[in-house]
């Protein structure tokens, strides 16, 4: 992908919208990948443990979340379409070099953060599917070997990313809503779950995780990066909208997330389990579908859950970052590599330190960590898509905005109080 240094206005196209296949595999992809990246280790882990803990109560949060993730994620497809320069580019240019500087150092130190439970989640997995941690800890050497050679093979893997991503996210929501359905829930009790209600015991770390993860302003923001690989035109936009962003981007982690929250509300109390701490727990949430291969089926999800959101993780952070530093956003250009290849090193390095340190505890924690950075990357999404000369026909209108500037305060109130948390903790 280069990235020209030019911007243009993007016009809507006037004609029908029209929904044939090939339209669909005409623009459906960036906003799934999007949502493998968002629907990782972190999602699954804090799904199960809100579940447990708060029982259909936080529902709504998701409910919620989702919405204001929609208008972030609408954000950076607009901002994709009608620009042919990167978004740090134009804040470089615009606001000055340091400023795209901070934003991309704050970038990377977000997915850096995801990458801790990325890792984390592949290792755990890896061992609950064997009943092994050494083959947990050999197993993730292994995945990060694979990945780097992914990385430096010639060529570029998008394609093959966002193939891989929308069969997976596809074959989750399939899992996920046969569990949810048979673990047989107190569907009154998940309804009344849609209603805002404040969380029993007040505001803890686990309902800021469930924020953090819902609220993917980082997806959004590698969006703008994979619009331009999938070429979508702004004739396209409303079609990409309802497709991608709607149903691709929001709908399938929303109600992944969801549906592992009910299962894990029907069968954890019941079972004395309101915390959760090993993988081992977490697998039961899978129990009345596979039986005693739960371990084993949980295992495999939660690694290829945690193996492509840690693929996707560490190009981002390699694209934005090089991006940062004044060169072009090209996935195959050799400093993207070098630091998509560090990315990896560093989730792996963290996460033999962590491995054997109640690794879902870690993992959910760092999910509500993640809310320290997200108001950075949502302001500048905001200021990107009022630009009009940028942004054309495509400029946020009142309604977007509105909804925009509301999930940014949900960030910044979230980051307030997970630095309170936080502080509390030692």
């Amino acid at each position: 992908m280069r990235l020209p240094m030019s911007s243009t206005r993007s016009e809507v196209s006037p004609t029908r919208t029209r929904f044939g296949r090939k339209t669909i595999l005409l623009v459906l992809g960036p906003a799934v990948l999007a949502a493998a990246w968002q629907f990782g280790p972190g999602n699954i882990s804090t799904a199960a443990t809100i579940g447990a803990k708060y029982g259909y109560s936080m529902i709504w949060v998701i409910v919620f979340s989702g919405l204001l993730a929609l208008a972030f994620l609408d954000m950076g497809v607009r901002i994709g379409i009608s620009t042919k320069e990167s978004p740090i580019t134009i804040i470089r240019r615009d606001l000055g070099r340091w400023v795209g500087v901070i934003l991309g150092c704050a970038y990377i130190l977000l997915v850096l953060t995801y990458q801790v439970g990325n890792t984390l989640g592949a290792q755990v997995g890896i061992a609950s599917a064997t009943g092994s941690s050494m083959i947990g800890t050999v197993g993730i050497w292994v995945s990060v070997v694979v990945a780097l050679a992914l990385v430096w093979a010639p060529g570029s893997f998008y394609k093959y990313l966002e193939r891989s991503m929308t069969a997976l996210v596809g074959l989750m929501v399939a899992i996920f809503l046969v569990t949810a359905f048979v673990s047989h829930p107190d569907w009154a009790s998940a309804a009344k779950g849609l209603i805002p209600t404040p969380p029993e015991g007040g505001i803890s770390i686990q309902f800021l995780a469930l924020l953090g993860t819902s609220v993917s302003v980082n997806s959004a923001f590698f969006v703008i990066y994979s619009i331009k690989e999938k070429g979508t035109q702004a004739s396209s936009y409303r079609e990409s909208t309802i497709v991608d962003t709607v149903c691709g981007g929001i709908v399938s982690p929303a109600l992944m997330t969801s549906l592992i929250v009910v299962a894990a509300a029907a069968i954890l109390p019941p079972l004395g389990i309101t915390a959760i701490g090993s993988g081992e727990e977490l697998a039961q949430v899978l129990e009345p579908v596979a039986g005693s291969y739960a371990s084993v089926i949980f295992g495999l999800g939660i690694f290829a859950a945690g193996f492509t959101s840690m693929m996707v993780a560490s190009a981002a952070g390699g694209l934005v970052l090089n991006d940062a530093l004044g060169v072009s956003g090209d996935l195959n250009q050799r400093r993207v590599r070098v630091i998509t290849s560090a990315v990896l090193i560093f989730g792996l390095i963290a996460t033999l330190i962590t491995g054997g340190q109640l690794p879902v505890q870690i993992i959910v924690t760092v999910q509500a960590v993640t809310l320290f950075f997200t108001p950075f990357l949502g302001l500048a999404l905001i200021w990107l898509s009022n630009r009009g000369s940028l942004m054309g026909s495509l400029r946020s209108r009142w309604y977007q905005n509105a909804l925009a500037i509301a999930g940014w305060l949900v960030l910044v109130v979230g980051s307030v109080l997970t630095a309170h948390e936080i502080v509390g903790m030692f």
